[in-house]
């Protein structure tokens, strides 16, 4: 199960009538003595600036991340231009189980439909945000065009996981011995490091950058095969502001729902779909396995204004994994996160076939292609496919 705790940092939402960003960081020093530097010069690459300075703001989403104090945040609190100010949280994670000896299959891309489909993504841009990727695997390399460690600008955004370099090869895996892999192999990939190298734990801004920066890059789709246990109120106040910005933007965020629910014991207990799944903007998925049965550990709906949207294969799938942590570069892993990847890549199918539409446009025929028009609490609006 995934616990979280506060790491002393705080998300400052700013209001849309900000001044000049001169302005905005004169008076945040003032309030608090902290030094403010632009997200844009961390993607800038100008690994001097990385460690100088105390407090970032994302440009895109018009708040900042800073370690405040008592008398700190109340200074910042009577600032006219604050909105909202939130504290951050840190989540352990649970660890990944792949199966490397398993022969290799793609029943996935044949329940979605898109086994023999002309369809490719052709140029659409997604932001993985993950554990990295192995950039070097030679049915992926094709597909990244850029990358950021959010973690540690810094650092590279090498996969020591396996979990992003899986779900990677689900959305644009090029084919392994004819076997079609990726749904989408002509996307274009932004790779965001946003899990730490043994995944056993995610800050929440570390995600946060990854979305700053993939809207910093225009991408039209981020794929979130991770999260948190919701908040007890509900809807995270924090997250909800950030999928609802990236959306405004015209990004489409797809998140994994979780995997903490039980359902095989006497008496199942169901847990409620993770943040940032749960918020409005943002398509919450779900997984089943070859025989269409429930992945048993998915969490559910509960809260009516939390619904899973979709629901696709996600027990025992073959993807691609790093070759510098197991010699063959593939494995089976099972889990919602594996399909949000596919969820994701499917969308990236219906953009490339439909440019000119707008998310809403797409999102009508994608619920349309699963030919459900009432939602369920476990499956959403079912499995979509590809309509060519």
């Amino acid at each position: 199960m995934n616990k979280e705790s506060n790491t002393g940092k705080y998300f400052i939402h700013f209001r849309d009538s900000i001044p000049k960003s001169a302005d905005l960081a004169s008076g945040f020093t003032q309030d608090t003595g902290l030094t403010l530097i632009s997200s844009n010069l961390l993607y800038s690459g100008k690994k001097r600036l990385i460690n100088n300075y105390e407090a970032q703001f994302y440009d895109n989403l018009n708040i900042a991340l800073a370690t405040l104090d008592e008398n700190q945040l109340e200074n910042i609190s009577k600032n006219i231009h604050i909105k909202a100010i939130y504290p951050e949280k840190r989540t352990k994670t649970i660890a990944i189980e792949a199966d490397f000896a398993k022969k290799a299959d793609n029943w996935g891309i044949k329940r979605l439909g898109t086994l023999n489909t002309v369809l490719v993504g052709q140029d659409v841009k997604i932001a993985v945000l993950d554990s990295g990727i192995d950039k070097n695997h030679p049915l992926l390399k094709h597909a990244i065009v850029a990358s950021y460690n959010c973690i540690d600008p810094g650092e590279t955004t090498t996969d020591y996981w396996g979990h992003g370099t899986h779900v990677a090869g689900i959305i644009c895996s090029k084919p392994h011995d004819g076997l079609k892999i990726g749904v989408a192999p002509a996307c274009k990939i932004y790779v965001g490091k946003v899990l730490n190298n043994v995944g056993n734990f995610q800050d929440d801004s570390w995600i946060i950058d990854g979305i700053n920066w993939a809207l910093d890059n225009n991408c039209q789709l981020i794929n979130l095969s991770l999260g948190r246990p919701p908040n007890k109120n509900g809807i995270d106040p924090n997250f909800e502001k950030i999928i609802t910005k990236a959306r405004r933007r015209g990004c489409l965020v797809v998140a994994g729902v979780g995997n903490d629910s039980i359902r095989v014991s006497r008496i199942p207990k169901f847990k409620p779909i993770y943040a940032p799944a749960n918020c409005s903007y943002a398509l919450a998925v779900s997984a089943i396995d070859s025989k269409e049965a429930l992945y048993p550990s998915a969490n559910r709906s509960i809260a009516d204004d939390q619904q899973i949207d979709f629901i696709a294969p996600g027990v025992s799938i073959f993807s691609t994994f790093p070759q510098y942590l197991n010699i063959r570069g593939f494995a089976h892993i099972t889990g919602t996160s594996m399909a949000t990847a596919y969820i994701t890549g499917l969308l990236a199918l219906y953009i490339g076939k439909f440019p000119k539409y707008s998310i809403n446009e797409i999102l009508g025929k994608f619920k349309n292609s699963t030919g459900i028009s009432i939602r369920d609490i476990d499956r959403g609006h079912g499995v979509p496919s590809i309509m060519e």
